[in-house]
């Protein structure tokens, strides 16, 4: 029979920050899903407002310039990829949370 595996705290913390990169990306992949249907430069001009950011600040403006230059089919294989890379990362997380051994070979492998 096999062993039981010892708990490694050094697993459970890699475990922990995969999975917290998984939902921000997530998260990330999902607001650029719902900027599909709406105006880039409304959306982007609210939080300006919101976050109280001097529109006239050069970093600022370059930023606005790049994210308004973005096209919508860009915007969605942007979603689709964060999509697929957060699904990796959850997979990852989850199989080390309960100890696979496939999702240690796949962590490795990914990581490499």
């Amino acid at each position: 029979m096999a062993q039981p595996r010892p708990k490694s705290k050094a697993l459970l913390l890699i475990a922990l920050f995969k999975l917290t990169k998984g939902v921000l990306l997530l998260i990330v992949a999902i607001g650029a899903h719902k900027l599909l249907h709406r105006d880039v430069a409304d959306a982007i001009a609210h939080w300006v407002d919101i976050l109280r950011v001097d529109p006239d600040n050069r970093y600022i403006h370059r930023l606005l310039t790049r994210a308004l230059s973005v096209t919508p089919a860009q915007l969605k294989a942007a979603s689709a990829g964060t999509f697929i890379y957060s699904g990796l990362l959850l997979t990852e997380g989850i199989g080390l949370l309960l100890r696979k051994r496939f999702s240690e070979y796949f962590t490795i492998i990914t990581t490499a």
